[in-house]
């Protein structure tokens, strides 16, 4: 069985440039996509939305595209499909 692929978040931040004043929010929305529950996810979500308030909507965009491609990165290294970008932030 292959061994799953996990890239460490200071790593993360580091390979894509995330933005310092971003890392926290990519980090909780990485966390509640993740999440394999519903309590949990909907925890996440509420973090996400403190963490927010005091960013423009540029900055929210941006962290999102950043969680996205971080995800993307692990998806393909573990042989699964990439999500497409700019559907997934379409209705974000």
């Amino acid at each position: 069985m292959k061994k799953e692929y996990v890239l460490e978040p200071k790593e993360a931040f580091n390979m894509f440039r995330v933005p310092s004043n971003l890392e926290d929010l990519v980090n909780v929305l990485i966390s509640g996509i993740m999440s394999d529950t519903k309590k949990k996810q909907d925890h996440f979500i509420k973090l996400a939305e403190v963490l927010s308030e005091d960013l423009n909507q540029y900055e929210i965009k941006y962290a999102q595209f950043k969680t996205v491609q971080i995800l993307n990165f692990i998806r393909v290294k573990n042989g699964l499909e990439p999500m497409d970008i700019m559907e997934t932030l379409k209705d974000a």
